[in-house]
């Protein structure tokens, strides 16, 4: 059976005694990222969701699908958190291995909880909702999913608890990312540091890319307390996140400068100084509905 992954960061007796179990954590983040930068970092090979193949710099890797791009956040995922560190890839239990749910049953059984995923939870690189299935929705569900709960071999019930849980979280912080498209929209498509920290109750974590550009905005994290029933409702109860440190993918934004807020411009289209200034055209389609002509490939399992 797969073991899962825990790091601690500092080697903390009571981090180093979890049982890297479902609902064995001590907080929440919620990462939400700026489509255009997601997709900008990809066309230099790298990809900050870490959930995708075929990662490689333009054209010779994955990159987004034009129209499926837009300025605003989307959700990346809702992650389990130790104190001192993190976890990943539980097993559902001792005698259930951590798989991918069946995407095809899901798709059927799951369809209005799909759509809402297609809504609000998008990936870029894939053309329908139900592509997206067998992406970064699985992704995030063996990785994180079941670290959050588990129902034992139900791993569909399982993957309903978590998306839910997530779309919930996100939704309540729609305010924030509904000021956060309007800027993006605006001619001159910027904030600051300030600005942004001020659309929240609590310290979040702002962070810009560090491989293309700077100070030009990646993700927005979140931080929440572990709720007493660990359910489809998600955590309630935001807290203060630590202070941003900086990685290989993601640098921290300066408070010195605007941050800016660039759309997307696909590589072959019209040249960045006569389309920055414009939202994209093209809404992002998602048919979950729609009678899919193959099944999707889930491939080799992440965790």
């Amino acid at each position: 059976m797969p073991s899962p992954s825990a790091t601690c960061l500092t080697k903390d007796p009571t981090c180093l005694a979890k049982e890297k179990v479902p609902g064995d954590f001590d907080y929440l983040v919620l990462e939400q990222l700026f489509v255009p930068q997601f997709c900008r970092d990809l066309l230099v090979g790298v990809d900050s969701t870490i959930s995708h193949q075929n990662v490689n710099p333009y054209p010779d890797g994955l990159a987004c699908v034009a129209d499926r791009v837009k300025s605003e956040l989307t959700i990346h995922g809702l992650w389990p958190n130790y104190d001192d560190g993190y976890v990943s890839c539980c097993n559902p239990s001792d005698t259930v291995e951590n798989d991918p749910y069946d995407a095809e049953k899901f798709s059927k059984d799951q369809s209005t909880l799909l759509a809402e995923m297609g809504e609000k939870w998008i990936d870029a690189t894939q053309d329908s909702t139900y592509d997206t299935l067998c992406e970064i929705y699985d992704h995030e569900f063996q990785k994180h999913g079941l670290c959050y709960a588990a129902q034992g071999a139900d791993l569909e019930a399982a993957a309903v608890t978590y998306f839910t849980a997530t779309l919930k979280t996100a939704d309540r912080l729609s305010a924030a990312s509904e000021q956060i498209k309007s800027w993006a929209a605006l001619e001159a498509p910027q904030t600051t540091l300030a600005e942004i920290q001020a659309l929240y109750d609590h310290q979040v974590i702002v962070l810009c890319s560090a491989v293309d550009g700077e100070n030009q905005l990646s993700v927005i994290r979140t931080c929440y307390e572990k709720p007493s029933d660990i359910g489809s409702e998600g955590p309630t109860t935001q807290i203060d996140c630590a202070n941003a440190t900086a990685t290989s993918t993601f640098s921290v934004c300066s408070g010195d400068e605007p941050i800016t807020l660039l759309p997307y411009v696909a590589p072959g289209s019209e040249s960045s100084a006569s389309s920055t200034t414009s939202e994209p055209t093209s809404a992002p389609t998602s048919e979950p509905t729609a009678v899919p002509t193959s099944e999707p490939t889930i491939p080799a399992t992440y965790c």
